[in-house]
């Protein structure tokens, strides 16, 4: 009986070697994951700063074009009726 107990801790002790070194790897996985995640963040973070910023210069833009519009439209309108 000796011998199957030997075995039987034999088996056990491997088992918790391969269990450790799966809990190492799940939490080596689980670090490269979460930087991962962070850095998608940042990434997601900017992309929207860079299309707030291109919305903001592109309603600039158009303010821009009606004020020239309606300057154009007074100039003609004073030309027209002082000259």
């Amino acid at each position: 009986m000796v011998p199957a107990d030997i075995d039987i801790n034999l088996v056990i002790s491997r088992m918790f070697e391969k269990m450790d070194s799966m809990s190492e790897k799940i939490d080596n996985l689980c670090d490269r994951i979460t930087k991962m995640e962070m850095a998608v963040q940042s990434h997601f973070k900017e992309v929207e700063s860079g299309k707030n910023r291109k919305k903001v210069q592109s309603e600039w833009k158009e303010k821009k074009f009606y004020i020239i519009i309606a300057v154009m439209g007074v100039l003609f309108t004073a030309y027209s009726m002082f000259f």
